[in-house]
């Protein structure tokens, strides 16, 4: 019966091409803060694929939205429940849509002290859409799930944690304990799930358009193989990630 030592001979032999894996690979969903883990992305690969160690991009926001009942001129304050905050690292800490067209800058205004967004737009028929940073601690995890249900994490944090850091000089990294790690044979499927007090949402559903989690991304690193694995590199991987 082959090893976990035949399987790696396998898998660092075989021809690959770098890639990576964004927002727009995946299946999205939205979590919905039920105190358990929610998967918010997830993909199936149809090769072999591995994930490299190094360095990744995950950012996660929280979701909120409001009624507007704004008159041109006016400006209504409304409370938001989950600590927004300014992050190194996030291209734009708070994204605001007027239904589903974004609103300009010069609309809206977030006091991070007092935990409020004024918005003094024109007035609407649908709600306002808010992804923000939140300093709310927020646990999050990637794995490798197989056919069967078997899984095997990849990397797991602390939302909280993540977007006070700057990306730059303090990336998020894949450091795997075993060289099959981050392997995902053809058909298993790549998760990133997230278990916070808050919404989060990709995009939301407007009725004139989709609000957007425009500062929102995943971008991981992988090799796909350029052509087909053994089927018992499979089964090899099954047993690694169900001893685990």
């Amino acid at each position: 019966m082959p090893s976990a030592e035949d399987a790696v001979d396998v898998v660092s032999s075989m021809p690959h091409s770098p890639s990576q894996v964004t927002r727009g690979d995946f299946d999205l969903s939205a979590a919905t803060a039920t105190d358990e883990m929610e998967t918010v992305a997830e993909l199936q690969v149809k090769r072999l694929t591995a994930v490299r160690q190094g360095s990744y991009d995950l950012d996660l926001v929280a979701y909120e939205s409001f009624p507007s009942d704004s008159t041109t001129g006016d400006t209504d304050s409304f409370d938001l429940s989950h600590y927004p905050m300014e992050s190194p690292s996030v291209a734009e800490d708070v994204v605001l849509y007027e239904g589903g067209e974004r609103a300009a800058d010069g609309d809206y205004s977030v006091d991070f002290d007092t935990n409020t967004l004024e918005y003094s737009g024109p007035e609407i028929d649908n709600d306002l859409h808010v992804f923000y940073t939140s300093a709310q601690q927020a646990r999050y995890e990637i794995r490798k799930v197989a056919p069967n249900g078997t899984t095997e994490k990849l990397d797991e944090g602390d939302f909280s944690l993540v977007l006070r850091q700057d990306a730059n000089k303090d990336p998020l990294a894949f450091e795997f304990d075993h060289p099959l790690q981050g392997v995902l044979p053809a058909y298993w499927r790549l998760q990133i799930r997230v278990d916070g007090p808050y919404v989060v949402r990709w995009t939301a559903d407007a009725a004139d358009g989709t609000a957007r989690a425009d500062q929102m991304l995943a971008d991981l690193p992988v090799n796909i193989a350029d052509r087909e694995a053994p089927e018992w590199v499979d089964n090899v991987l099954r047993g690694i990630a169900g001893a685990r």
